[in-house]
């Protein structure tokens, strides 16, 4: 019914009015991670004379993730369009004092992808599509780094990269009231590159390797009279 069918089917372009189609999404999570700890030891902080630390308050909270979707009729057809939008994302941060700061305080990854499809009309039951996925990974992870007699220090990687992957999507009309979506998104590879700056150490560069999954979905339509 909108354009926002080029992330879950791109196929589903064909249902769409000739001319331009364009549609502005903004989704707001609300997260709330907490941890509770379970019987960490004194002992795990004696060495640098500090306090284990608390629960580290709530690591989620609010994010707005837009994105943006174009479409266009290039003939009755034919559609080209156009997706911009978050694939895969995580941000969590918790409290400067959480017991586990030593492993992680704060965690950053955002994929954007840039996605340009086709689909055709092959006949008036079934629709096909395919979409190139150009994406960028950007990542960082953040811990504290215990100093014995002083207070703690700071770690930091960084790193980016880009990638390239592609989706397929068909829909087809069983009958007027009925049709079957099927879509498939590949995975992404990203060769990440970055730097790791920690207290009282020279800058390092860092390369790891980030893959997102791939996913398929099949969806069914129907509609039972006119308000159902």
């Amino acid at each position: 019914e909108d354009t926002i069918t080029l992330f879950y089917n791109p196929a589903g372009m064909t249902y769409l009015s000739e001319g331009h189609n364009i549609s502005f999404a903004t989704t707001l999570l609300d997260r709330s991670t907490n941890y509770t700890d379970q019987g960490t030891s004194g002992l795990l902080n004696s060495a640098f004379g500090k306090p284990v630390g608390g629960d580290g308050g709530n690591g989620g909270g609010l994010n707005a993730v837009p994105a943006l979707y174009y479409s266009y009729a290039l003939a009755p057809q034919w559609r080209l369009g156009l997706a911009v939008n978050p694939t895969f994302a995580d941000e969590t941060e918790y409290d400067k004092d959480f017991a586990g700061r030593y492993s992680g305080l704060k965690t950053k990854i955002r994929i954007i992808n840039v996605n340009p499809s086709v689909a055709y009309k092959v006949n008036d039951a079934l629709s096909l599509a395919f979409g190139i996925n150009f994406a960028k990974a950007d990542v960082e992870f953040n811990q504290a780094v215990p100093r014995a007699g002083q207070p703690d220090g700071s770690g930091t990687l960084k790193g980016d990269a880009t990638g390239w992957g592609y989706n397929l999507g068909a829909m087809y009309q069983v009958t007027k009231d009925t049709r079957v979506g099927l879509s498939y998104r590949s995975k992404i590879k990203f060769d990440l590159e970055g730097d790791k700056t920690q207290t009282g150490q020279a800058t390092r560069n860092i390369y790891a390797d980030l893959t997102t999954p791939d996913t398929a979905s099949l969806a069914l339509h129907h509609q039972f009279n006119d308000k159902w």
